[in-house]
Order: structure tokens, then sequence, then C-alpha cells
């Protein structure tokens, strides 16, 4: 019998679906791409060092930015306890509802040059400070996302989920791998089911959600309290949508028209360029075209046209002419 523990920022009986942090893609433009479609149930903010929160850097600014109405959740990342503490309370102070510690991210600059991320799950007591520090800086739900482990021989999330409870940590996001295998192999899927079932807090899934028969399984087969979406959104932001529909209803919601994807890339692309204007949005844009157009009749031409172009309205054209191209004889 699959049973579920409810987050205390989600008291829906509808699945619960949520948009990952993803450094340099879940921006605010692309969120509001995500969420334009529906289906998702929150989406958590880029990660943002506690470092730079204290220096008051731009970029910090422009990701700690959410979307009006949306449940946010804002997610944070260092090892210095205190530093956490004072980020989490600017984090509340900026309107966050939750507020996500980062121990999962395995890139180099952040797990071994910063010993931050997946780093801190290597030192279980230097974890637990900064679960403590937090909880008590601020009144609203603090979560975690993590990894498995270090690599096969450290599997220690469930010590770590342990101690988050006892911290009085909200609920944990597991990716199903270790920081060790970064992005390789297929996701565990048996390792975050067995943490579901017997883990006190709220569990939610991550890794290798790219189609809706294998959200489904996973939904179907797990004690998970949801489903986090990372690179299965990447060219479809209505993927979470179509999600949401299957596990609701048991039927398949179709992906957008042609026509309907080629306005909503349009939005996108514009709102990209509005919120970094245009020198940095066009490096930005590109690799969300890279993606839109992944498969697709003429998408190297396309590519090759985008990635060289720095005039925004020659992009769009660009934009027009490839959808126009991919929608010769093809119901609109």
């Amino acid at each position: 019998m699959i049973f579920r523990l409810k987050l205390p920022i989600w008291n829906s009986s509808d699945p619960l679906i949520v948009l990952a942090p993803m450094a340099g893609v879940s921006d605010l433009p692309f969120r509001k791409a995500v969420h334009a479609f529906g289906g998702i149930s929150f989406s958590v903010s880029e990660m943002i060092a506690s470092q730079s929160i204290l220096r008051q850097a731009q970029k910090t600014f422009q990701r700690s930015l959410m979307i009006k109405d949306e449940i946010r959740v804002m997610q944070l990342a260092g090892n210095d306890p205190n530093l956490m503490a004072q980020a989490a309370r600017w984090a509340a102070d900026q309107g966050a509802h939750a507020i996500d510690l980062n121990f999962g991210c395995p890139a180099k600059q952040i797990a071994v040059n910063s010993f931050a991320g997946a780093a801190l799950m290597k030192d279980e007591k230097l974890a637990e400070s900064i679960f403590k520090s937090v909880v008590q800086a601020v009144n609203i739900p603090i979560s975690v996302k993590m990894r498995m482990g270090w690599d096969a021989k450290t599997l220690n999330a469930s010590n770590l989920i342990k101690l988050a409870h006892n911290s009085g940590i909200s609920w944990v996001t597991v990716h199903g791998r270790t920081r060790c295998q970064f992005y390789k192999d297929s996701a565990n899927w048996d390792f975050i089911s067995e943490l579901a079932k017997n883990s006190p807090l709220p569990i939610i899934g991550n890794g290798d959600i790219v189609d809706l028969k294998t959200a489904e399984h996973h939904w179907n087969t797990t004690n998970i309290s949801g489903i986090m979406v990372g690179r299965g959104t990447y060219g479809k932001p209505w993927f979470l949508a179509q999600i949401f529909h299957k596990l609701k209803t048991g039927c398949i919601l179709d992906a957008p028209s042609l026509s309907q994807q080629h306005k909503s890339v349009r939005t996108h692309i514009e709102d990209i360029l509005t919120f970094y204007g245009k020198d940095r949005g066009v490096h930005i844009l590109r690799k969300h075209l890279g993606w839109y157009s992944k498969g697709a009749a003429g998408a190297t031409a396309f590519r090759q046209r985008v990635f060289k172009e720095t005039c925004p309205q020659n992009i769009f054209k660009y934009i027009d002419a490839f959808y126009e191209e991919q929608m010769q004889g093809v119901p609109v």
C-alpha cells in the first residue's frame, strides 16, 4: 500500500510535481515558462551561495526573484552554519515560503573547492550543525536536497535524514546517484524507494524522470511524497503539466501544438532578454533554443545561425522561420 507523507507547504491531494533547482537553467524566465503550462506544484530557485548574499551580488538578487503568487522556495548553499543562518534570514525577508539546503551539487567548484553541496554529506556533524542553525534562524519550513552519498562506499543518506528529522527539517529531496557518479549510470530508484518507505520525513524523488512512463512507475510503486524533475524539462517546459495530468487522471496530455510551442518559445526568449539585458541575454538564450530545436528537421542549421547571432531581432526572425518550416503541412 502506498502511503505518502505531506509537506507543510503542500496539503493538496493532487500529485506533488516540483521543478528542480538547476544552476544556469532554472532562472526566473525558465520557471515562468514552466509555470505557464500548469501542473507544477512549486519550483526551487537556482542555488544561491550564502557568501554572495552577504556581498549583495547582483546575480544573487536575480536568482532570488520569484514568480508572483507561486510557492517560493529558495535554495541556499554554503558550509558555514552561521553564514547559512544569516542567508536564511535574508531569504525569509525576501518572501521565501521555504528554504532548501543544497547538499547535492556534485560540481567540483562547489563540492571540492568549496566543500559545499554534496561534500557536506561527508561530514555529518557539520551537516547537523547547519540543519539546526538554519531551522532556528527562521520561522519557515526548511528542506534539504541530497544525493545517496559521496560515493558507493558511503551511502549515508539515511543517516542524514535522521539527523535532519531530529533537527527540525521538514522534508528531503533525494537524487538517486552519489556525488562521484555525477549524472552517469541510471538513477537508483530502488534506493529512493527504500528511503521513502522508512523515512520519518516526506521524501521527494529525483533523477532520470524524462518520460511519462518513468514518472508514473515511480509514483505508483514508491512512497515518495513528490517527484522533482530537472533535465527532463530541457526544451519541454510543458513536461511537468503532462506528468501531473497523467498521475492525476491516468490519461495522456498531448504536447502543445507547434503553434503553441512557437508562442511559448517566443515569450521565453523575450523574458530572457528583458531579465538579463541584450548582451547577457543573447548568450543565455542559445542553450534554450538548442534544446527547443533538438531532433527537429533543420535544427542544425537553425542552431548555427542562432549561436552566431547577436541581434535579438534577427534571432526572432530565425525562430519564426524555424517554426513556420516545422508547421508546413502540420495541423496547428
